[in-house]
């Protein structure tokens, strides 16, 4: 049976207490201003969202053992006392994103162990306190993103099982040394859309199971040496819509396991040769930059299955030297976007020619805007040649242009 008293709500059957009011009231100040201290002992789930609540005081909850889903998003919360979780042995998610939270004190989630996802993202954070997540044995995954946290300080995370930390959409723009010591389980590390500038020495220290690292949209125009000192387990890097202008071959050291790396959208005018070298990647992104050559071999220690794209920049011609000795078959290479005018300005020379072998893909070849004079536009499969030394014919794919050679068979 359920029964209700105003927005208050009982699913017997469900065993889920509901006393919720709406977005509209919520903005305009209506809602209960307290936990209720009727909520039955046997409860699985407790919503108290878009409400008025500031306060979660001592043994507001110390009645659900069985609880192991609270909610209270979309409240006022400010302050949280100590012993505000006492009681709720069983809790494994607990939600408070959008409050107004702005100091996370020593011990705010004392006797919270069997918590394994927390949600503090869209209040007002600025400040972690050391001890700030003691109790939080068992927690899994933290949602900080959306708050106003300016740095990272040392050892403010003794979170030894957590393996995936949200700290993206804040005002971040220094990491201290040591600021990662105990996330020895991170595995996923988002720092999306925040004010970095440099990453210096050691910036990812402890950080030796964390496989994917994102840092898309800050400031980054310097990478200095033993910046990834510690990503042993790297794999998937995202460095776009950043201000790097010159990539350098001390700027990945130590990536190793990397195989996904995404630059796109920097101001990249120059890449040194032996920048690669040493990883094995397999999806390298590098569109919407100021690239005019690439240098030999560039690419030479890359996976054996290898995906390039590299429309939107000033390249003219591509030499199949920077490839090394690669089969064309091995790639898979972006060169160019529909109708985008600022798009590469593929220039086709007919010193060397070859076959391009009908693959299963049936269809037609397209040009984006720049089609080199050399190409008709909508010829057919089996009767293509192409330049195999300067790159330039693309199959239309999805919404990019994409070039795949399926066998090279010498000049002719």
């Amino acid at each position: 049976m359920t029964w209700t008293v105003e927005t208050q709500q009982w699913d017997s059957r469900r065993k889920v207490y509901r006393w919720t009011g709406n977005l509209n009231g919520w903005k305009s100040g209506e809602g209960i201003t307290e936990v209720p201290s009727d909520i039955p002992a046997q409860a699985v789930e407790v919503h108290l969202y878009y409400n008025q609540i500031e306060v979660i005081r001592k043994n507001s909850f110390s009645n659900l053992s069985a609880c192991v889903d609270l909610r209270l998003y979309s409240n006022k919360i400010h302050t949280i006392e100590s012993g505000a979780w006492n009681g709720l042995v069983s809790l494994r998610e607990l939600r408070m994103y959008r409050n107004d939270i702005r100091v996370i004190r020593e011990n705010s989630f004392i006797n919270l162990n069997a918590c394994e996802a927390l949600w503090l993202s869209s209040n007002k954070i600025h400040t972690i306190e050391s001890g700030a997540w003691n109790g939080l044995d068992g927690l899994k995954v933290l949602y900080l993103h959306s708050n106003q946290i300016e740095v990272i300080r040392l050892n403010r995370f003794n979170l030894s099982g957590c393996e995936t930390l949200y700290l993206s959409s804040n005002r971040i723009h220094t990491i201290e040394s040591g600021a990662w010591n105990g996330l020895s389980s991170l595995r996923h590390l988002n720092l999306e859309s925040n004010k970095i500038m440099v990453l210096r020495e050691n910036s990812f220290s402890n950080l030796s199971a964390c496989e994917t690292l994102v840092l898309h949209n800050n400031k980054i125009h310097t990478i200095e040496s033993g910046a990834w000192n510690g990503l042993t387990s790297l794999r998937q890097l995202s460095l776009s819509n950043n201000n790097l202008t010159v990539l350098e071959p001390h700027n990945f050291n130590g990536l190793m396991q990397l195989n996904y790396l995404s630059l796109n959208e920097n101001n990249i005018s120059l890449i040194a040769p032996s920048t690669f070298d040493n990883m094995t990647l397999s999806s390298l992104y590098l569109y919407y930059n100021n690239l005019q050559t690439l240098p030999d071999l560039l690419f030479s220690q890359a996976a054996s299955q290898f995906s390039l794209t590299l429309y939107g920049n000033e390249l003219s011609t591509l030499h199949w030297t920077v490839f090394g000795k690669r089969h064309p078959s091995q790639l898979r290479l972006y060169l160019s976007y529909k109708n985008i005018a600022s798009d590469n300005p593929w220039v086709c020379s007919t010193s060397s020619l070859c076959w391009i072998k009908k693959g299963e893909r049936e269809g037609w070849i397209r040009w984006g805007w720049n089609k080199p004079d050399c190409i008709d536009t909508d010829t057919k499969w089996d009767d293509i040649h192409v330049n195999c030394s300067h790159l330039g014919i693309v199959l239309y794919h999805n919404f990019h242009l994409c070039f795949i050679i399926d066998e090279c068979q010498g000049n002719i």
